[in-house]
């Protein structure tokens, strides 16, 4: 009998080309001073063979979600660096391979250092190190603790299941110098990513099964079970003795011939329980899907040691790793079951050479007889050694075979069996003619060439060189099973218009298999393209920068063409600034504005690297590469630095998203939008790339929430919020670093996601982390900033050490990005109001929301207000209050202290929560005392110069149609952006405040007010404006401080003119009712 097989291929990844374009100077000490600089890894991943569907896809199997960097130096531990994703991984010309990129932040170090990469293994180090891995922890207790614990009933492989977890994966780099050298991408890094864990695939040979009639097949295979299987899986294998896998190149990447166990394995807890414990798969026939019973792309097992000889009597080899099938015998109504080891059977002397279970190998089991019913239990065939069953097992570890053909003894198998070829000739010289055969029959194999399928008629003459017009280099060899023999074949030159086909036949012994070559006509002119289209540079001097060109030369079939040559040039305008090399280790000095390839030159796919001085204008700089002189090619388009960019926010009643939010232990999507307007002014290419913060990523995936209250058919009522359980999970967003698209009249719309790669933990000294992405519009050329914010707790915005002048630093306080509100809030109904206790009131549960309006006190030791009802929490939707009459004890107007200062009542009316307080608006005399000025305006005297004004994404607002809609009414209204209008849960646009100090403790810190609008002394919902025919919209928020009337309160407010945006201070009569932003008690 004979069998045909597609071998998975084996289970590589490859990160070549590791460029590394900035680092940190770190000159004292192995610590890392977090920045900006950063490290950026190009990861080349193999391709594979597609398994069935509802196991995992080869693509799964190369996911790499989480990249991040174990820095060990001397033998111990020095820090972690978080990794970027920074490119989805592609596939250049045609290949199976796929490339991708990540970057992190290195410090530099002169003392050299060994770098661990581990990739989708940020829950392996979190469950071995839960406070982080303690600093100086020796590199080999590092390797022994990282690891997994196979999942109850095997590895998880359906990719929508809740718990499902991308393959963990591994490689190292030794004796690595982090200096600027290694950093400016002088020298290149190549190192092997490998997975943790192997894979193995079950079939039935063909001639075992009746593809058409299932019930005439020889035996049906119902069932796998796998058993004496590695319970824990080490990340890391050993790095040191005769498995010392720092030692491995390209030549013997798979040449480790022994597992890498966890200690004390195979103990309790480390290795299965017999038959007690065991992984168990169905295998159910499908006439469409799964005709020949496969089972594929579900196993996936850490490593384990090889097996034993059974000995007789002993039992030894009961620990063996093994697997049981269950199927039906010739018809059989009754399931029987048979026992098959990981060992390779020797067919000339039939011995059985048992096999460990190896990391990122790929197995193949594959049934070629049955010659009898098996076992009546799983249970009786797993301690009976093998009965009424051959089996064949296959580790196809290093070579690239797709086609396999066994008779259960012998093995024949080639890498291709199809070509369709161009009309040129080929040589030795090509790639695309190469032919790999491997076998393991003792005579090898041979290969005849021949002009038809059934090898009967000789292969014509080419008119031109009166020769065979295909020739094999190599007509045969002894196999070199298992990774197989390469050879070429030459092809002439085909001058007619119309195919000829040739048929190679390959045989050893009694197996053959044909490969059938097809040669079309020349194909037409080749082609040259440069990519990617576009490429964001940052603001930092680039020598060269991390993004290269490719500049593609292929011919009609997609392989390479170098007879072309071509000419890429920066035009004039940008040649300052700009320059073009194919020498990585060039200078702008040396690089130049046009770089050239001529034809016979390079390789068909030709990097060329840029290099650039540092942005230090106010704006991004962008232009259009040309190639061959007169066509456009990739658009270079560099950031300026964070701090100093010069937002140009679209103008007009447009308004953007200028922030994010999330609480420290979130991170899921947050979603911006802006609508294209009619006057065109975000029209053209826009880009959104991540400037600051290695911990934001970015995507342009659509929300999986059909109800998000702008998309089409959305129930508002059922979206999911930010705060949600399980939000991060559902709406996490797997993304890189940047984003681009083009606004026109089909794509309507600038639309991203932001997501974070990982919670934060807040200390005392740092609450909140902060980031910055910014967005470039109207084809790049206008951009403005989106200021992140990860954490809820009180910080600064401008940090006292910004101050110079220690009189004004008692002024700084940390400010909570919640409005205050009762924390019994979502009991008001349709009540005007709930009352707080004192000090009771609680947080607003998400930054753009009003929270609740508070007058400035209520009326105290009055008789018809008792202690506990004299804090009021006013709704802050409704737009007018049912309580209200003209005067009178009791009614709003009434209801509010004519207490001279706060000082004398605020023991009794505090609503902030115990450790906050109401901030003060000023001293008397100067605005320069106030504590919302000083902590909130980077120029206390102007008090402007740092806010934005817009929307907020947290959440819960984006997730939200914005209405814009008249608050107020009459001459005191003014339409402005809100959501969940008349709710208590209210939200709106409003102030963002951001620290521009690139020195400061609170770099980047940020903080949003909502335009909450207020209550008149009616108690009517108003947007305020100072002129009711200027565009101005301004929200006040009470202070803790008198006005110069006694009857008035000083209030803080937030303005936008929509040429700036400021805070100032007013007083307003005390009756009127305004949002409260607390601060934090103490320093």
């Amino acid at each position: 009998m004979k069998t045909f097989l597609k071998p998975a291929a084996t289970l590589l990844l490859l990160i070549g080309a590791v460029i590394f374009n900035s680092c940190i100077t770190d000159p004292v000490s192995p610590d890392p001073v977090r920045d900006e600089s950063v490290v950026t890894f190009r990861i080349n991943v193999p391709g594979g063979a597609q398994p069935a569907t509802r196991a995992l896809t080869y693509p799964d199997e190369y996911a790499v979600k989480t990249a991040d960097i174990l820095v060990f130096r001397s033998g111990r531990y020095v820090y972690t660096s978080p990794g970027v994703i920074t490119s989805a991984p592609t596939a250049p010309n045609n290949s199976t391979s796929a490339i991708m990129t990540f970057r992190a932040s290195m410090v530099i170090n002169p003392a050299p250092c060994d770098l661990m990469v581990v990739a989708n293994a940020r829950e392996i180090i979190a469950d071995a190190y839960s406070g982080g891995i303690p600093k100086e922890t020796p590199q080999s207790d590092v390797e022994k603790a990282l690891l997994m614990t196979m999942p109850t009933g095997g590895w998880i492989h359906d990719t929508a299941d809740a718990d499902y977890r991308h393959m963990p994966m591994w490689a190292y780099m030794t004796g690595q110098t982090i200096d600027e050298h290694y950093c400016d991408n002088s020298s290149q890094h190549t190192i092997n990513l490998t997975r943790m864990v192997a894979k193995v695939d079950v079939r039935l040979a063909p001639a075992l099964v009746n593809a058409s009639d299932v019930a005439q097949s020889k035996f049906q295979l119902h069932s796998v079970r796998v058993y004496n299987f590695a319970n824990k899986g080490r990340l890391i294998p050993y790095t040191d003795g005769a498995y010392d896998w720092n030692a491995m190149t390209d030549a013997n990447l798979h040449e480790n011939t022994a597992p890498s166990l966890p200690q004390n394995y195979p103990a309790a807890g480390t290795f299965s329980d017999g038959e007690n414990e065991y992984m168990d798969y169905s295998v159910t026939y499908n006439a469409v899907s799964n005709p020949w019973q496969y089972l594929t792309g579900e196993i996936y097992l850490f490593e384990a040691h090889k097996g034993v000889v059974p000995a007789s009597g002993d039992g030894s080899y009961m620990q063996n790793p093994c697997i049981v099938v269950g199927g039906n015998f010739e018809g059989s109504a009754s399931t029987t079951y048979y026992r098959i080891d990981f060992a390779q059977k020797n067919v000339q002397t039939g011995s059985a050479t048992y096999m460990p279970v190896l990391r990122n190998n790929s197995y193949t089991v594959t049934v070629t007889g049955v010659t009898g019913p098996g076992h009546e239990t799983p249970e009786e065939a797993y301690k009976s050694i093998p009965v009424n069953i051959e089996a064949s097992v296959v580790n196809w570890a290093g070579n690239d075979i797709t086609t396999v053909m066994t008779d259960g003894k012998y093995l024949l198998g080639v890498s291709q069996t199809f070509y369709e070829l161009s009309g040129e000739a080929r040589t030795s010289a090509d790639t695309d003619n190469r032919l790999t055969v491997v076998t393991n029959h003792q005579n090898g194999w041979n290969a005849t060439v021949w002009a038809d399928e059934a090898g009967t008629v000789a292969l014509p003459l080419d008119a031109v060189s009166e020769r065979p017009w295909l020739r094999l280099f190599q007509s045969s060899g002894n196999g070199n099973y298992p990774t197989g023999n390469e050879i070429y074949f030459d092809m002439d030159a085909i001058g007619a218009l119309s195919d000829r086909t040739a048929y190679i036949h390959v045989k050893a012994g009694s197996l053959a298999l044909v490969v059938k070559v097809v040669q079309g006509p020349p194909l037409g002119p080749g082609t040259v393209t440069v990519s990617p289209e576009n490429v964001m540079l940052p603001y930092t001097a680039q020598s060269p920068a991390p993004q290269s060109l490719v500049v593609a030369r292929k011919k009609g079939n997609d392989a390479p063409d170098t007879s072309l040559g071509w000419t890429l040039t920066v035009p004039d305008e940008a040649a300052s600034w700009l320059k073009l090399a194919l020498d990585p280790n060039a200078t702008f000095a040396t690089a130049e504005q046009s770089v050239s390839m001529a034809a016979g030159g390079g390789t068909g796919s030709d990097i060329v690297y840029l290099y650039t001085t540092a942005n230090n204008t106010a704006g991004i700089r962008t232009v259009q590469l040309v190639l061959n002189g007169d066509t456009p090619a990739t658009v270079v388009t560099q950031s300026v630095n964070p701090i100093t960019i010069v937002d140009t926010p679209p103008s007009g009643d447009l308004f953007t998203y200028v922030g994010a939010f999330w609480k420290a232990n979130q991170t899921g999507e947050r979603l911006i939008r802006v609508p294209r307007v009619t006057s065109g002014v975000i029209d053209g290419g826009w880009t959104a790339t991540v400037i600051d913060g290695d911990w934001i990523v970015l995507d342009k995936a659509m929300t999986t929430d059909r109800n998000v209250g702008w998309l089409n058919g959305a129930n508002e009522a059922l979206v999911h919020n930010g705060n949600d359980a399980g939000f991060d999970t559902e709406h996490a967003v797997n993304g890189t670093a940047s984003v681009s698209g083009t606004v026109d009249g089909t794509t309507p719309n600038i639309y991203f996601r932001i997501g974070l790669t990982s919670t934060y933990t807040p200390t005392t000294d740092t609450p909140a982390r902060y980031g910055v992405v910014l967005l470039t519009y109207a084809n790049n050329t206008k951009g403005y900033r989106i200021w992140i914010r990860q954490g809820e707790e009180a910080d600064y915005v401008i940090h006292p050490d910004d101050v110079t002048n220690t009189n004004y630093k008692p002024y700084v306080k940390a400010f909570k990005p919640y409005n205050l509100t009762a924390k019994n809030m979502s009991d008001m109904g349709d009540n005007d109001f709930v009352n707080v206790d004192k000090q009771g009131g609680g947080w607003a549960d998400y930054p753009t929301q009003a929270g609740a309006f508070f007058q400035w006190a209520g009326r105290q030791g009055s008789d018809y207000y008792p202690p506990n009802n004299r804090r009021k929490a006013w709704h802050p939707g409704k737009l007018n209050l049912t309580v209200y009459t003209p005067a009178g004890p009791g009614t709003w107007s009434d209801d509010v202290s004519q207490a001279q200062f706060w000082s004398e009542i605020k023991a009794e009316h505090e609503t902030c929560p115990p450790g906050h307080r109401r901030p003060t608006a000023t001293s008397p005399g100067t605005a320069t005392t106030s504590e919302y000025i000083r902590s909130l305006s980077v120029n206390p005297a102007a008090v402007s110069g740092n806010a934005v004004w817009g929307f907020y994404a947290d959440g819960f607002f984006d997730r939200r149609n914005i209405a814009f809609s008249n608050i107020g009414g009459g001459n005191n209204s003014l339409t402005n952006g809100e959501v969940a209008k008349g709710d208590y849960r209210v939200a709106y646009a409003g102030m963002l405040f951001y620290n521009p100090n690139a020195a400061s403790p609170r770099r980047n810190a940020s903080l949003f007010f909502p335009a909450a609008s207020w209550r008149n002394a009616e108690g009517r919902l108003q947007l305020d404006v100072v002129n009711p025919n200027a565009s101005e919209h301004f929200s006040g928020y009470w202070s803790a401080t008198a006005g110069q009337h006694t009857t008035n309160g000083w209030m803080a407010q937030t303005m936008d003119f929509f040429t700036h945006s400021d805070i100032q201070y007013n007083e307003s009569i005390r009756s009127r009712a305004f949002p409260i932003r607390c601060v934090r008690a103490t320093p």
